[in-house]
């Protein structure tokens, strides 16, 4: 990923493929692709409880450093290491496609 497509991540609020959904169950996050209007159980994906707090800040409109500053306050971890967890996850989560910045 180049600095600037990180930096629109951090910078810009981002919001869900709608070809993806997201469910709970039995205690985890599974973030499930759907294709042809059925779930790609071969290829979901599994959050732990960090990634599904981010995922819930995405669901509200935030960007990468707004996730950053409550990821920090929620797990009560410093600044710089919520704000580098934070921006690979997001990452992550727009390379698998599940994510993408909002266009203005």
């Amino acid at each position: 990923m180049t600095n600037q497509t990180m930096t629109q991540l951090m910078d810009t609020p981002v919001t869900k493929n709608p070809n993806f959904v997201s469910r709970r169950i039995g205690g985890e996050l599974l973030l499930i692709p759907i294709r042809n209007n059925a779930a790609d159980l071969d290829g979901f994906f599994r959050l732990n409880d960090t990634g599904a707090f981010i995922l819930e800040q995405i669901e509200g409109g935030r960007n990468g450093r707004e996730i950053s500053m409550l990821v920090a306050g929620h797990f009560a971890v410093d600044a710089a290491a919520a704000d580098s967890d934070t921006a690979a996850f997001l990452e992550n989560l727009h390379s698998i496609g599940f994510i993408q910045p909002v266009q203005p």
